[in-house]
Protein backbone atom coordinates (compact mmCIF):
# COMPACT_ATOMS: atom_id res chain seq x y z
CA UNK A 1 0.00 0.00 0.00
CA UNK A 2 1.41 3.30 -0.94
CA UNK A 3 1.14 5.50 2.24
CA UNK A 4 3.47 7.42 4.74
CA UNK A 5 2.66 4.76 6.98
CA UNK A 6 4.45 1.95 4.59
CA UNK A 7 7.19 4.50 3.43
CA UNK A 8 8.41 6.66 6.34
CA UNK A 9 11.46 7.81 4.55
CA UNK A 10 12.06 8.15 0.56
CA UNK A 11 14.70 5.15 0.57
CA UNK A 12 12.03 3.22 1.29
CA UNK A 13 10.36 4.26 -1.53
CA UNK A 14 13.15 3.82 -3.78
CA UNK A 15 13.77 0.04 -2.23
CA UNK A 16 9.94 -0.75 -3.00
CA UNK A 17 10.23 0.83 -6.68
CA UNK A 18 13.94 1.15 -7.38
CA UNK A 19 15.89 4.12 -7.33
CA UNK A 20 15.80 5.06 -11.12
CA UNK A 21 12.57 5.39 -13.37
CA UNK A 22 13.60 6.38 -16.02
CA UNK A 23 15.17 9.79 -15.20
CA UNK A 24 11.96 10.29 -12.56
CA UNK A 25 13.62 11.43 -9.07
CA UNK A 26 11.21 12.13 -5.92
CA UNK A 27 12.34 14.67 -3.66
CA UNK A 28 8.92 15.10 -1.83
CA UNK A 29 5.66 13.17 -1.06
CA UNK A 30 4.23 16.22 -3.19
CA UNK A 31 6.04 15.00 -6.67
CA UNK A 32 4.33 11.40 -6.23
CA UNK A 33 1.38 11.25 -8.57
CA UNK A 34 -0.76 7.99 -9.00
CA UNK A 35 0.00 5.74 -12.58
CA UNK A 36 0.13 8.28 -15.79
CA UNK A 37 1.43 8.05 -18.67
CA UNK A 38 5.20 9.78 -19.43
CA UNK A 39 5.78 10.93 -23.49
CA UNK A 40 6.17 7.76 -24.08
CA UNK A 41 2.80 6.26 -23.99
CA UNK A 42 3.73 4.25 -20.79
CA UNK A 43 4.50 4.53 -16.79
CA UNK A 44 6.34 2.65 -14.13
CA UNK A 45 5.25 -0.91 -13.93
CA UNK A 46 6.29 -0.72 -10.10
CA UNK A 47 4.20 2.15 -9.17
CA UNK A 48 1.39 0.96 -11.24
CA UNK A 49 1.39 -1.95 -9.45
CA UNK A 50 1.30 -0.34 -5.96
CA UNK A 51 -0.92 1.95 -6.84
CA UNK A 52 -3.54 -0.91 -7.61
CA UNK A 53 -2.55 -2.27 -4.03
CA UNK A 54 -3.26 1.28 -2.66
CA UNK A 55 -6.45 1.43 -4.58
CA UNK A 56 -7.33 -2.58 -2.92
CA UNK A 57 -6.93 -1.42 0.72
CA UNK A 58 -8.21 2.08 0.51
CA UNK A 59 -11.78 0.46 -0.76
CA UNK A 60 -11.53 -1.92 1.70
CA UNK A 61 -11.12 0.45 4.12
CA UNK A 62 -14.01 2.38 3.31
CA UNK A 63 -16.44 -0.87 3.02
CA UNK A 64 -15.34 -1.76 6.72
CA UNK A 65 -16.46 2.20 7.85
CA UNK A 66 -19.94 0.98 6.37
CA UNK A 67 -19.84 -2.44 7.73
CA UNK A 68 -19.13 -1.26 11.18
CA UNK A 69 -21.98 1.03 10.72
CA UNK A 70 -24.55 -1.20 9.19
CA UNK A 71 -24.19 -4.21 11.93
CA UNK A 72 -24.57 -1.28 14.90
CA UNK A 73 -28.50 -1.60 13.77
CA UNK A 74 -28.84 -4.89 11.68
CA UNK A 75 -31.19 -7.28 12.62
CA UNK A 76 -29.80 -11.17 13.44
CA UNK A 77 -31.60 -11.95 10.33
CA UNK A 78 -29.88 -9.58 8.08
CA UNK A 79 -26.99 -9.96 6.30
CA UNK A 80 -24.44 -7.84 4.81
CA UNK A 81 -23.39 -8.21 1.17
CA UNK A 82 -22.09 -6.61 -1.99
CA UNK A 83 -22.98 -7.68 -6.04
CA UNK A 84 -19.67 -8.44 -8.10
CA UNK A 85 -16.66 -8.48 -8.65
CA UNK A 86 -14.71 -5.92 -9.40
CA UNK A 87 -11.25 -4.82 -10.83
CA UNK A 88 -8.00 -4.17 -8.36
CA UNK A 89 -9.94 -5.24 -5.41
CA UNK A 90 -9.11 -8.13 -3.04
CA UNK A 91 -12.50 -9.29 -2.56
CA UNK A 92 -11.23 -12.02 -0.31
CA UNK A 93 -10.00 -9.45 2.20
CA UNK A 94 -12.73 -7.50 1.88
CA UNK A 95 -15.37 -10.25 2.39
CA UNK A 96 -13.52 -11.67 5.29
CA UNK A 97 -12.75 -7.82 7.04
CA UNK A 98 -16.80 -6.70 6.13
CA UNK A 99 -19.30 -9.21 4.27
CA UNK A 100 -20.84 -12.11 5.62
CA UNK A 101 -20.63 -13.63 2.30
CA UNK A 102 -20.35 -12.74 -1.28
CA UNK A 103 -23.06 -12.05 -3.74
CA UNK A 104 -22.31 -11.96 -7.66
CA UNK A 105 -24.14 -11.28 -11.00
CA UNK A 106 -24.53 -13.81 -13.36
CA UNK A 107 -25.07 -12.75 -16.54
CA UNK A 108 -24.58 -15.64 -19.00
CA UNK A 109 -26.32 -13.83 -21.96
CA UNK A 110 -23.33 -11.37 -22.89
CA UNK A 111 -22.09 -14.71 -24.59
CA UNK A 112 -24.78 -13.82 -27.13
CA UNK A 113 -23.88 -9.94 -27.67
CA UNK A 114 -24.00 -9.00 -30.90
CA UNK A 115 -20.51 -7.85 -30.43
CA UNK A 116 -19.47 -11.88 -29.87
CA UNK A 117 -19.44 -14.70 -32.03
CA UNK A 118 -20.95 -17.22 -30.61
CA UNK A 119 -20.01 -19.49 -33.57
CA UNK A 120 -16.85 -19.83 -33.35
CA UNK A 121 -15.22 -23.30 -33.17
CA UNK A 122 -14.48 -24.03 -29.20
CA UNK A 123 -16.26 -21.26 -27.65
CA UNK A 124 -17.58 -22.36 -24.26
CA UNK A 125 -20.51 -19.18 -24.74
CA UNK A 126 -22.69 -19.13 -22.24
CA UNK A 127 -20.90 -22.35 -20.09
CA UNK A 128 -17.87 -19.86 -19.42
CA UNK A 129 -19.22 -18.00 -16.84
CA UNK A 130 -18.72 -20.71 -14.65
CA UNK A 131 -15.36 -19.69 -14.58
CA UNK A 132 -16.95 -16.66 -12.69
CA UNK A 133 -19.01 -18.38 -10.69
CA UNK A 134 -15.95 -20.79 -9.20
CA UNK A 135 -14.19 -17.45 -8.57
CA UNK A 136 -16.94 -16.00 -6.47
CA UNK A 137 -17.00 -19.33 -4.94
CA UNK A 138 -13.20 -19.12 -3.76
CA UNK A 139 -14.56 -15.76 -1.84
CA UNK A 140 -17.61 -17.97 -0.27
CA UNK A 141 -18.34 -21.49 -0.44
CA UNK A 142 -21.79 -20.49 -0.43
CA UNK A 143 -22.69 -17.49 -1.93
CA UNK A 144 -25.43 -15.77 -3.45
CA UNK A 145 -26.71 -14.52 -6.60
CA UNK A 146 -28.07 -10.68 -6.29
CA UNK A 147 -28.83 -10.08 -10.28
CA UNK A 148 -29.69 -13.91 -12.22
CA UNK A 149 -30.34 -12.90 -15.70
CA UNK A 150 -33.85 -13.20 -17.01
CA UNK A 151 -34.34 -11.50 -20.07
CA UNK A 152 -32.78 -10.09 -22.81
CA UNK A 153 -29.86 -7.59 -21.92
CA UNK A 154 -29.29 -3.56 -23.55
CA UNK A 155 -28.72 -0.30 -22.81
CA UNK A 156 -30.10 2.21 -25.45
CA UNK A 157 -26.72 3.35 -25.94
CA UNK A 158 -25.41 -0.10 -26.08
CA UNK A 159 -25.15 -3.84 -25.52
CA UNK A 160 -27.72 -5.91 -27.43
CA UNK A 161 -28.57 -9.61 -27.02
CA UNK A 162 -31.46 -11.71 -28.34
CA UNK A 163 -34.00 -12.87 -25.77
CA UNK A 164 -32.88 -16.01 -23.39
CA UNK A 165 -34.20 -19.00 -25.26
CA UNK A 166 -36.75 -21.06 -23.40
CA UNK A 167 -34.76 -22.77 -20.96
CA UNK A 168 -32.06 -21.43 -20.72
CA UNK A 169 -33.02 -19.08 -17.64
CA UNK A 170 -33.37 -22.23 -15.94
CA UNK A 171 -30.70 -23.68 -17.00
CA UNK A 172 -28.57 -20.62 -15.93
CA UNK A 173 -30.42 -21.00 -12.72
CA UNK A 174 -28.84 -23.96 -12.21
CA UNK A 175 -25.65 -23.01 -13.36
CA UNK A 176 -25.58 -20.70 -10.67
CA UNK A 177 -27.08 -23.21 -8.11
CA UNK A 178 -24.81 -25.80 -9.24
CA UNK A 179 -21.61 -24.08 -8.44
CA UNK A 180 -22.23 -23.26 -4.81
CA UNK A 181 -25.25 -20.52 -5.18
CA UNK A 182 -27.61 -20.90 -1.93
CA UNK A 183 -29.51 -17.42 -2.70
CA UNK A 184 -30.99 -16.78 -6.50
CA UNK A 185 -32.75 -13.18 -6.57
CA UNK A 186 -33.29 -12.61 -10.98
CA UNK A 187 -32.86 -9.24 -12.53
CA UNK A 188 -35.15 -7.76 -12.61
CA UNK A 189 -39.52 -8.20 -11.79
CA UNK A 190 -40.35 -5.75 -14.05
CA UNK A 191 -38.45 -4.47 -17.58
CA UNK A 192 -36.93 -0.28 -16.46
CA UNK A 193 -39.85 1.70 -18.83
CA UNK A 194 -37.29 4.59 -18.78
CA UNK A 195 -33.91 5.56 -18.94
CA UNK A 196 -30.82 3.87 -20.03
CA UNK A 197 -31.69 0.68 -19.01
CA UNK A 198 -34.84 0.49 -20.94
CA UNK A 199 -33.73 -3.24 -22.94
CA UNK A 200 -32.32 -4.69 -19.97
CA UNK A 201 -35.85 -7.01 -19.42
CA UNK A 202 -36.66 -8.63 -16.81
CA UNK A 203 -39.26 -11.62 -15.81
CA UNK A 204 -42.11 -9.36 -17.14
CA UNK A 205 -42.19 -7.41 -20.07
CA UNK A 206 -43.20 -3.78 -20.16
CA UNK A 207 -46.76 -4.83 -20.12
CA UNK A 208 -46.85 -6.82 -17.41
CA UNK A 209 -48.81 -9.68 -19.18
CA UNK A 210 -47.98 -13.45 -18.37
CA UNK A 211 -45.41 -14.19 -20.70
CA UNK A 212 -43.11 -17.35 -20.94
CA UNK A 213 -40.54 -16.36 -18.60
CA UNK A 214 -43.21 -16.09 -15.84
CA UNK A 215 -44.48 -19.76 -16.72
CA UNK A 216 -40.43 -20.67 -16.59
CA UNK A 217 -39.94 -19.38 -13.34
CA UNK A 218 -42.95 -21.42 -11.63
CA UNK A 219 -40.74 -24.48 -12.82
CA UNK A 220 -38.09 -23.39 -11.38
CA UNK A 221 -40.01 -22.63 -8.47
CA UNK A 222 -40.97 -26.66 -8.11
CA UNK A 223 -37.90 -27.41 -9.49
CA UNK A 224 -36.05 -25.80 -6.14
CA UNK A 225 -38.56 -26.96 -3.58
CA UNK A 226 -37.06 -30.58 -4.72
CA UNK A 227 -33.75 -29.73 -3.93
CA UNK A 228 -33.79 -28.10 -0.29
CA UNK A 229 -31.38 -30.58 0.83
CA UNK A 230 -28.54 -29.03 -1.73
CA UNK A 231 -28.64 -25.98 0.04
CA UNK A 232 -25.16 -25.42 2.75
CA UNK A 233 -24.05 -28.53 0.84
CA UNK A 234 -20.37 -27.59 -0.73
CA UNK A 235 -19.23 -28.22 -4.71
CA UNK A 236 -16.54 -30.75 -4.13
CA UNK A 237 -13.23 -30.73 -6.45
CA UNK A 238 -10.02 -32.54 -5.77
CA UNK A 239 -8.16 -29.91 -8.14
CA UNK A 240 -7.87 -26.52 -7.67
CA UNK A 241 -6.08 -23.38 -10.28
CA UNK A 242 -3.94 -21.43 -8.01
CA UNK A 243 -4.18 -17.56 -8.71
CA UNK A 244 -3.26 -14.47 -6.46
CA UNK A 245 -4.29 -10.78 -7.55
CA UNK A 246 -0.55 -9.52 -7.37
CA UNK A 247 0.12 -11.21 -10.49
CA UNK A 248 -3.49 -10.55 -12.09
CA UNK A 249 -2.54 -6.72 -11.18
CA UNK A 250 1.01 -7.03 -12.21
CA UNK A 251 -0.35 -8.76 -15.61
CA UNK A 252 -2.38 -5.94 -16.51
CA UNK A 253 0.29 -4.45 -17.33
CA UNK A 254 3.12 -6.41 -18.31
CA UNK A 255 2.53 -7.95 -21.62
CA UNK A 256 4.91 -10.55 -21.07
CA UNK A 257 3.33 -12.20 -18.77
CA UNK A 258 -0.33 -11.24 -18.57
CA UNK A 259 -1.57 -12.06 -21.46
CA UNK A 260 -0.11 -15.66 -21.05
CA UNK A 261 -1.31 -15.99 -17.79
CA UNK A 262 -5.10 -15.13 -19.23
CA UNK A 263 -4.28 -17.57 -22.21
CA UNK A 264 -3.23 -20.35 -19.65
CA UNK A 265 -6.12 -19.49 -16.93
CA UNK A 266 -8.64 -20.28 -19.94
CA UNK A 267 -7.10 -23.26 -21.10
CA UNK A 268 -7.29 -24.76 -18.09
CA UNK A 269 -11.09 -23.96 -17.05
CA UNK A 270 -12.02 -25.43 -20.62
CA UNK A 271 -9.95 -28.38 -20.00
CA UNK A 272 -11.63 -29.00 -16.98
CA UNK A 273 -14.55 -28.50 -18.16
CA UNK A 274 -14.45 -30.52 -21.15
CA UNK A 275 -12.79 -33.13 -19.09
CA UNK A 276 -15.82 -32.86 -16.80
CA UNK A 277 -13.06 -32.61 -14.11
CA UNK A 278 -14.75 -30.12 -11.03
CA UNK A 279 -12.12 -27.38 -10.41
CA UNK A 280 -11.82 -24.63 -7.75
CA UNK A 281 -9.80 -21.38 -7.76
CA UNK A 282 -7.52 -21.21 -4.72
CA UNK A 283 -5.94 -17.56 -4.29
CA UNK A 284 -2.58 -17.74 -2.19
CA UNK A 285 -2.71 -14.84 0.24
CA UNK A 286 -0.35 -13.38 2.91
CA UNK A 287 -1.66 -10.19 4.11
CA UNK A 288 -1.60 -9.10 7.74
CA UNK A 289 -5.42 -10.68 8.32
CA UNK A 290 -4.98 -13.74 6.15
CA UNK A 291 -2.35 -16.32 4.92
CA UNK A 292 -2.72 -19.42 3.11
CA UNK A 293 -1.84 -22.54 5.16
CA UNK A 294 -1.16 -26.30 4.22
CA UNK A 295 -4.55 -27.41 5.62
CA UNK A 296 -5.80 -25.20 2.43
CA UNK A 297 -3.61 -26.84 -0.18
CA UNK A 298 -3.89 -29.97 1.36
CA UNK A 299 -7.29 -30.55 0.60
CA UNK A 300 -6.47 -30.87 -3.02
CA UNK A 301 -4.91 -33.89 -4.96
CA UNK A 302 -3.94 -31.30 -7.50
CA UNK A 303 -2.20 -28.09 -7.89
CA UNK A 304 -1.86 -25.60 -10.86
CA UNK A 305 0.14 -22.81 -10.87
CA UNK A 306 0.59 -21.75 -14.33
CA UNK A 307 2.46 -18.72 -14.43
CA UNK A 308 3.42 -17.28 -11.20
CA UNK A 309 5.66 -14.72 -12.30
CA UNK A 310 5.85 -12.75 -8.91
CA UNK A 311 6.77 -15.65 -6.31
CA UNK A 312 7.70 -14.46 -2.67
CA UNK A 313 9.88 -17.20 -0.96
CA UNK A 314 7.32 -17.50 1.60
CA UNK A 315 4.52 -18.88 -1.46
CA UNK A 316 7.61 -21.06 -2.81
CA UNK A 317 7.68 -22.62 0.85
CA UNK A 318 4.29 -23.34 1.15
CA UNK A 319 4.50 -24.82 -2.19
CA UNK A 320 6.59 -26.90 -1.35
CA UNK A 321 5.27 -28.46 1.87
CA UNK A 322 2.24 -29.31 0.03
CA UNK A 323 4.36 -31.41 -2.69
CA UNK A 324 6.67 -33.32 0.12
CA UNK A 325 3.38 -33.95 1.82
CA UNK A 326 2.32 -35.61 -1.52
CA UNK A 327 0.31 -33.36 -3.33
CA UNK A 328 1.35 -32.92 -7.32
CA UNK A 329 1.63 -29.46 -8.73
CA UNK A 330 2.28 -28.04 -12.07
CA UNK A 331 3.99 -24.78 -12.93
CA UNK A 332 4.69 -22.98 -16.17
CA UNK A 333 6.63 -20.84 -18.27
CA UNK A 334 7.78 -17.38 -16.82
CA UNK A 335 7.63 -18.42 -13.59
CA UNK A 336 9.40 -16.71 -10.62
CA UNK A 337 11.34 -14.13 -12.21
CA UNK A 338 10.09 -10.92 -10.17
CA UNK A 339 10.13 -10.30 -6.28
CA UNK A 340 7.04 -8.52 -4.93
CA UNK A 341 7.69 -5.00 -6.42
CA UNK A 342 7.83 -6.78 -9.70
CA UNK A 343 11.57 -6.24 -10.37
CA UNK A 344 13.56 -8.69 -11.94
CA UNK A 345 16.43 -9.85 -9.72
CA UNK A 346 19.49 -10.57 -11.05
CA UNK A 347 19.09 -14.60 -10.14
CA UNK A 348 18.50 -17.84 -12.49
CA UNK A 349 15.38 -18.51 -13.19
CA UNK A 350 12.80 -20.09 -12.01
CA UNK A 351 13.71 -17.88 -8.81
CA UNK A 352 12.39 -19.67 -5.75
CA UNK A 353 10.55 -22.34 -7.77
CA UNK A 354 13.53 -23.76 -9.13
CA UNK A 355 14.36 -26.19 -6.01
CA UNK A 356 10.36 -26.98 -6.03
CA UNK A 357 10.68 -28.22 -9.91
CA UNK A 358 14.03 -29.78 -9.97
CA UNK A 359 14.87 -27.12 -13.15
CA UNK A 360 16.62 -23.88 -14.05
CA UNK A 361 15.62 -21.92 -17.56
CA UNK A 362 18.77 -21.52 -19.77
CA UNK A 363 16.80 -19.50 -22.22
CA UNK A 364 13.93 -18.49 -23.19
CA UNK A 365 11.78 -16.49 -25.76
CA UNK A 366 8.25 -15.11 -26.82
CA UNK A 367 7.18 -17.42 -29.51
CA UNK A 368 6.26 -14.50 -32.19
CA UNK A 369 5.14 -14.18 -35.56
CA UNK A 370 7.73 -15.18 -37.75
CA UNK A 371 7.71 -19.11 -35.85
CA UNK A 372 5.97 -22.03 -36.70
CA UNK A 373 3.65 -23.04 -33.85
CA UNK A 374 6.05 -24.99 -31.36
CA UNK A 375 4.70 -28.78 -29.54
CA UNK A 376 6.21 -30.69 -27.51
CA UNK A 377 7.09 -34.64 -27.42
CA UNK A 378 5.75 -36.61 -24.64
CA UNK A 379 5.77 -40.25 -25.25
CA UNK A 380 2.97 -40.50 -27.56
CA UNK A 381 1.38 -37.49 -27.06
CA UNK A 382 2.73 -34.51 -29.06
CA UNK A 383 1.32 -31.31 -27.37
CA UNK A 384 0.70 -27.67 -28.23
CA UNK A 385 4.02 -25.33 -26.37
CA UNK A 386 2.44 -22.23 -27.34
CA UNK A 387 3.20 -18.23 -26.04
CA UNK A 388 5.91 -18.53 -24.76
CA UNK A 389 8.98 -21.09 -23.84
CA UNK A 390 11.01 -21.97 -21.15
CA UNK A 391 13.80 -23.93 -22.66
CA UNK A 392 14.78 -26.17 -18.84
CA UNK A 393 17.81 -27.49 -17.78
CA UNK A 394 16.76 -30.34 -15.23
CA UNK A 395 19.22 -30.52 -11.58
CA UNK A 396 19.95 -34.47 -10.73
CA UNK A 397 16.82 -35.00 -8.89
CA UNK A 398 14.40 -34.18 -11.85
CA UNK A 399 13.38 -36.09 -15.23
CA UNK A 400 12.82 -35.03 -18.12
CA UNK A 401 9.28 -35.88 -19.09
CA UNK A 402 8.85 -33.65 -23.01
CA UNK A 403 11.11 -32.30 -25.34
CA UNK A 404 10.91 -29.69 -27.94
CA UNK A 405 9.85 -30.30 -31.10
CA UNK A 406 11.04 -27.04 -33.50
CA UNK A 407 12.50 -23.83 -33.36
CA UNK A 408 16.25 -23.77 -32.40
CA UNK A 409 16.00 -25.56 -29.05
CA UNK A 410 14.31 -28.15 -30.98
CA UNK A 411 14.71 -31.63 -28.49
CA UNK A 412 16.00 -29.95 -25.27
CA UNK A 413 13.62 -30.45 -22.42
CA UNK A 414 9.86 -28.69 -22.46
CA UNK A 415 8.66 -30.62 -19.37
CA UNK A 416 10.47 -31.48 -15.95
CA UNK A 417 9.01 -33.43 -13.50
CA UNK A 418 10.96 -33.54 -10.00
CA UNK A 419 9.37 -35.52 -6.81
CA UNK A 420 9.70 -34.09 -3.39
CA UNK A 421 8.93 -36.19 -0.31
CA UNK A 422 6.13 -38.09 -1.37
CA UNK A 423 4.56 -35.75 -3.78
CA UNK A 424 5.85 -34.13 -7.69
CA UNK A 425 6.25 -31.11 -9.27
CA UNK A 426 5.97 -30.69 -13.15
CA UNK A 427 7.45 -27.37 -15.12
CA UNK A 428 6.09 -26.94 -18.50
CA UNK A 429 7.94 -24.50 -20.21
CA UNK A 430 5.07 -23.10 -21.95
CA UNK A 431 1.33 -21.76 -21.89
CA UNK A 432 -1.37 -24.34 -21.62
CA UNK A 433 -4.25 -24.61 -24.38
CA UNK A 434 -7.03 -26.65 -23.58
CA UNK A 435 -5.55 -29.56 -25.43
CA UNK A 436 -2.48 -29.73 -23.82
CA UNK A 437 -4.12 -29.06 -20.14
CA UNK A 438 -6.62 -32.01 -20.89
CA UNK A 439 -3.59 -33.96 -21.67
CA UNK A 440 -2.44 -33.35 -18.24
CA UNK A 441 -5.39 -34.30 -16.86
CA UNK A 442 -5.65 -37.53 -18.75
CA UNK A 443 -1.99 -38.68 -17.91
CA UNK A 444 -1.80 -37.32 -14.37
CA UNK A 445 -5.44 -39.76 -13.86
CA UNK A 446 -7.90 -36.28 -13.08
CA UNK A 447 -10.04 -36.65 -16.19
CA UNK A 448 -13.77 -37.94 -15.74
CA UNK A 449 -13.09 -38.23 -12.23
CA UNK A 450 -16.97 -39.69 -11.84
CA UNK A 451 -16.87 -42.08 -15.09
CA UNK A 452 -17.70 -45.29 -13.29
CA UNK A 453 -20.97 -44.20 -12.19
CA UNK A 454 -22.07 -41.18 -15.64
CA UNK A 455 -20.44 -41.26 -19.25
CA UNK A 456 -21.31 -37.52 -20.89
CA UNK A 457 -20.51 -36.08 -24.06
CA UNK A 458 -18.42 -33.23 -23.94
CA UNK A 459 -20.91 -30.35 -24.46
CA UNK A 460 -22.92 -30.71 -20.98
CA UNK A 461 -20.95 -29.83 -18.09
CA UNK A 462 -20.95 -31.18 -14.37
CA UNK A 463 -20.54 -30.36 -11.06
CA UNK A 464 -20.89 -32.28 -7.45
CA UNK A 465 -22.48 -30.75 -4.38
CA UNK A 466 -22.14 -32.74 -1.29
CA UNK A 467 -23.14 -32.51 2.67
CA UNK A 468 -25.10 -33.68 5.38
CA UNK A 469 -24.14 -36.74 4.31
CA UNK A 470 -25.70 -36.57 0.63
CA UNK A 471 -24.33 -35.69 -2.72
CA UNK A 472 -25.60 -34.14 -5.44
CA UNK A 473 -24.26 -34.49 -9.43
CA UNK A 474 -25.50 -31.96 -11.23
CA UNK A 475 -25.12 -32.04 -14.91
CA UNK A 476 -26.29 -29.14 -17.60
CA UNK A 477 -26.74 -29.26 -21.23
CA UNK A 478 -26.03 -25.68 -22.71
CA UNK A 479 -26.88 -26.80 -25.94
CA UNK A 480 -29.76 -26.09 -28.51
CA UNK A 481 -30.22 -30.21 -29.08
CA UNK A 482 -30.68 -32.90 -27.38
CA UNK A 483 -27.75 -34.58 -25.82
CA UNK A 484 -27.19 -38.66 -24.93
CA UNK A 485 -25.96 -39.61 -21.39
CA UNK A 486 -25.66 -42.77 -19.78
CA UNK A 487 -26.02 -43.34 -16.19
CA UNK A 488 -24.38 -46.41 -15.56
CA UNK A 489 -25.73 -47.49 -12.20
CA UNK A 490 -29.29 -46.94 -10.64
CA UNK A 491 -29.78 -42.87 -9.52
CA UNK A 492 -32.50 -40.78 -8.72
CA UNK A 493 -33.20 -37.87 -10.75
CA UNK A 494 -34.73 -35.53 -8.41
CA UNK A 495 -36.39 -33.01 -10.49
CA UNK A 496 -38.29 -35.66 -11.82
CA UNK A 497 -38.09 -38.15 -8.87
CA UNK A 498 -37.31 -40.44 -11.10
CA UNK A 499 -34.86 -43.73 -10.80
CA UNK A 500 -32.98 -43.45 -14.05
CA UNK A 501 -30.23 -45.49 -15.23
CA UNK A 502 -28.80 -47.00 -19.16
CA UNK A 503 -28.84 -44.25 -22.24
CA UNK A 504 -31.03 -41.32 -21.47
CA UNK A 505 -31.64 -38.24 -23.38
CA UNK A 506 -31.00 -34.82 -22.01
CA UNK A 507 -33.13 -32.32 -23.74
CA UNK A 508 -31.76 -29.02 -25.12
CA UNK A 509 -30.77 -26.59 -22.09
CA UNK A 510 -31.63 -29.57 -19.94
CA UNK A 511 -31.14 -30.19 -16.71
CA UNK A 512 -30.68 -33.14 -14.39
CA UNK A 513 -29.60 -33.60 -10.43
CA UNK A 514 -28.88 -36.93 -8.90
CA UNK A 515 -28.62 -37.99 -5.91
CA UNK A 516 -25.66 -39.95 -5.82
Amino acid sequence: MLSEEKFKTLDALNEAMGTVFWNQTYTSWNEIYLMRLNVHNSNNPHLALEEKRFISESTISFCKLQADILRKYASSYQFITTNGLFGHLDSHEMTDTSLDFITYDSYPNFAYDTLTDPKKPGNLNDRRYSRTLTKTRSISPNFGIMEQQSGAGGWDSRMKQPAPKPGQMRLWTFQSIAHGADFISYFRWRTCWIGTEIYWHGLNDYSNLPNRRLDELMVIKDDIVRLTDVAGTKYQAKIAFVKDYDNEWDGEQDKWHGPLDSYSDEGWFAAAQLCHTPMDFLYIRNSVLWKTTLEELNKYELLIYPHATILTEVTAALLKAYVKGGGKLIMGARTGYKDIYGRCPMRPMPGPASKICGVTVQDYTHLGPGDDEEFAVWGEDIISAPVFNDILEPMESAKVLATFKGNYYDGLPALVENRIGNGTAYYYGAGFNSETACCFLRKLEFAEPYSNIIELPQQVELACRSGNNNAFLFILNYMPYVVDINVKKPMTELLSGIQLSGQIKLQKYGVMVFLM
